[in-house]
């Protein structure tokens, strides 16, 4: 057994230096992975599986999904983000002998690619959490992103079940598309089966949902009101599986949040809120709106970094998200399309003393670095007790390590 656990490697070639009775040598190993997977799948045979896509939440309804279910015996989960090529098959292959439920995250960066995955987890039950911006610049449009994330949906057999945002304006369209039956959930309209609403508490947000079965909370160390979809979400799977909305949100209540989703890391001196994991306009826009929304006494800070993976639309991006920034008392942006960000907030009334702009090539580690430290110092020149800071932006550019060590600091 190596380090990582593993018996034996599928390979296309053999490794020289490696024992060649431990390599399993096919033609194409992601093909073979696929292949596994499928007959597993059929072999462990779980009651539901409950696939999970959009462009954004995947990973916080994924685990909200998970805990509600918990009443009805064994559940598994996709660990972490593994939503892609070898993340699906490797939690399909996973499966114990035995497993009631599982529940797997799927992620696209091109249309066709939540098919091949269907046809490897087989997904009985389905939530799409929302169409927005993440991977524009590989799908091409909006539109695009709609129809690939729709392929979840269309899989599913009448028996089925399939999750929608009714706020969403690419919902319609994706019910259209379904065999399955339609639940819909809502922060907005009152027509919705499950509607979810917060408010603050001295922990976090408390989530108010309610069902055709009845009302609950779920109280959570969150400061994200889009938390609150993604309980809604489950609370419409385990409703449709057979779960009370009270015993769902028990499940819901105990999870543990992925990290660097909104992750509160300090709350004195000064609220720090690592939002680092990814980037796209809507997570961007939440995160600013979740800022503004924070019980603070002091000002609000924010460190913005450069959204990837937006093609054509990065610079129409990053300006539409300015828009949403100019009633910071600071603003920190981090990369090139970053300072458009900060360009648009400048037109559109926050004062120039207010931003300042760090240039920063998200594939060259070292400007990443020298960047972080510039933003660190200024936030450690400027932050005063009982601020609140934001940081915000995409994996590539580590600005974790800001957070992390600005909370780290705190007593």
């Amino acid at each position: 057994t190596t380090a990582g656990g593993a018996h034996r490697a599928v390979v296309d070639s053999l490794v020289p230096d490696a024992d060649p009775d431990r390599q399993i040598q096919v033609d194409d190993p992601l093909a073979a992975m696929a292949r596994l997977a499928t007959l597993l799948r059929q072999k462990r045979a779980p009651r539901a599986v409950v696939g999970i896509t959009g462009s954004n939440g995947k990973t916080t309804t994924k685990d909200m999904v998970a805990a509600a279910l918990q009443p009805l015996g064994r559940i598994q989960k996709s660990q972490a983000s593994f939503n892609a090529e070898i993340g699906v098959p490797v939690t399909i292959a996973d499966l114990d002998p035995g497993v009631d439920f599982a529940v797997v995250e799927l992620g696209a960066q091109e249309v066709g690619e939540i098919t091949r995955y269907c046809r490897i987890a087989d997904p009985t039950d389905a939530v799409i959490t929302n169409i927005g911006h993440a991977h524009i610049g590989l799908f091409g449009s909006r539109e695009n992103i709609a129809f690939a994330k729709g392929e979840l949906g269309a899989w599913l057999r009448p028996e089925g079940n399939l999750v929608l945002n009714a706020d969403d304006p690419y919902a319609a369209r994706l019910a259209e598309r379904t065999r399955g039956r339609v639940r819909w959930i809502s922060e907005r309209d009152s027509a919705a089966e499950f509607q979810v609403s917060a408010r603050p508490t001295d922990r976090g947000l408390c989530f108010s949902l309610t069902s055709p079965a009845g009302c609950a909370d779920v109280e959570l160390p969150t400061l994200s009101p889009k938390v609150g979809l993604a309980c809604a979400a489950a609370a419409a799977i385990a409703d449709s599986l057979g779960v009370h909305i009270h015993d769902a949100a028990t499940g819901m209540a105990a999870v543990t949040l992925a990290p660097r989703r909104m992750q509160v890391l300090a709350r004195s001196p000064y609220l720090v809120i690592d939002d680092s994991y990814n980037a796209n306009f809507e997570s961007g826009t939440a995160a600013l709106q979740a800022l503004a929304g924070a019980g603070v006494d002091g000002r609000r800070v924010a460190v913005l970094g450069e959204m990837l993976e937006l093609g054509p639309f990065a610079a129409i991006s990053h300006a539409d998200l300015g828009a949403h920034a100019t009633d910071l008392a600071l603003l920190l942006t981090v990369g090139q399309n970053a300072r458009l960000i900060g360009e648009s907030a400048r037109s559109r009334g926050l004062a120039p003393e207010r931003w300042r702009h760090f240039e920063a090539d998200p594939g060259d580690a070292e400007t990443v670095a020298a960047a972080l430290d510039e933003v660190e110092a200024d936030l450690r020149d400027w932050l005063r007790p009982g601020d609140a800071l934001l940081v915000k932006g995409s994996n590539a550019l580590n600005l974790a390590q800001v957070a992390n060590r600005i909370a780290a600091d705190q007593s």
